[in-house]
This record gives C-alpha cells, sequence and structure tokens, in this order.
C-alpha cells in the first residue's frame, strides 16, 4: 500500500467512524428525549446583560411604537460590515 492509499483509506475509515458517532449521538438524543417526555436540556435565552438591559428595551419600545403609529419604514435587509 503506497502512501496515497494509505491517506485514503485512513479518510474512509474516518469518515466511518463520523458517521457511527453521529448516528450514535442522534439515537442517544432521541432516547433521551423520549426518558424526558421532551427537550433533554433547558432552552433559556442568551445570557448577553445588552439584550434585555433596560436601554435596550426602551429603544425597542420606542420602535414598536413607531410601527404601531405608521410611521414604519420598509426597507431591504441591512447587513453589518
Amino acid at each position: 500500500m503506497n502512501r496515497n492509499e494509505m491517506r485514503e483509506e485512513i479518510n474512509r475509515l474516518n469518515n466511518i467512524l463520523s458517521e457511527k458517532k453521529k448516528s450514535t449521538d442522534e439515537t442517544n438524543f432521541v432516547k433521551a428525549t423520549i426518558r424526558e417526555n421532551g427537550i433533554p436540556f433547558a432552552l433559556k435565552a442568551a445570557d448577553d446583560p445588552y439584550i434585555y438591559s433596560e436601554e435596550n428595551m426602551k429603544y425597542l419600545r420606542q420602535g414598536i411604537a413607531q410601527i404601531e403609529a405608521g410611521n414604519g419604514k420598509t426597507h431591504e435587509l441591512m447587513e453589518n460590515k
């Protein structure tokens, strides 16, 4: 077996092991979901203090009020650069 063939065989084995691990992880998740009768982990909002800061909530409330008053604008998605 030459070096390239060995490399290909190692890659093939890694792919097989990766698929088996993925399959095992999925099986474990399904079993835990059934056992817990729901998602087996807590769902919570991000721990980012900015998201729920009073300053940010005030800004969001002002924006909602403007939209509800009919002063909203439609525009293309603006992405951060």
